[in-house]
Formats: structure tokens, sequence, C-alpha cells
């Protein structure tokens, strides 16, 4: 396989693998709620980060998650207009 593309592979499985962590430890964060609860995506996915570290997923990706948890685990979610992402 040229070298080129074995880059892309590589990104795709590390990628994979940071989605992976990510979502098992969103659905720690979401199952650590009172239920029902409000869940703030901007303060989910910056929580969720801090305690990943740096992790390939962008932002949309992260907020994706969460909001799909968030509804899988009956919380309500205040989508912020001003989301950071690290």
């Amino acid at each position: 396989m040229p070298r080129k593309f074995q880059r892309v592979v590589e990104r795709r499985e590390v990628s994979m693998d940071d989605r992976e962590q990510f979502l098992r430890c969103a659905e720690h964060y979401m199952e650590t709620r009172r239920r029902p609860a409000r869940v703030s995506v901007a303060k989910a996915v910056q929580a969720i980060s801090t305690w990943l570290g740096p992790c390939s997923l962008v932002g949309s990706a992260m907020e994706e998650i969460i909001v799909s948890l968030a509804a899988r685990y009956g919380h309500d979610v205040d989508r912020d207009q001003h989301c950071r992402h690290g």
C-alpha cells in the first residue's frame, strides 16, 4: 500500500478508537446525571474532553453523540449557542 494511503488508514483507525472512547465516556456521563436532567451539550463536551485529553473527533461529531445519548437516557438537551472545542 502506498505510504500516502497508509497514513489515511491509520488516521481512520485512531479516529474510531477516539470515537469509541468518547462514546464510552459520554455514556458514563449520561448515566451519572440525575433523571430527568437538562444536559448542556457544551458542558458535556468540555467535561468529557477534559477527562479524555486529546481527541481526533471534531466538535460536531461530539455534539451528535451527546445529543443522541441524552435522548436515549431521557434527558433534555440544551444546545448551547457558543460551544467551544479544544
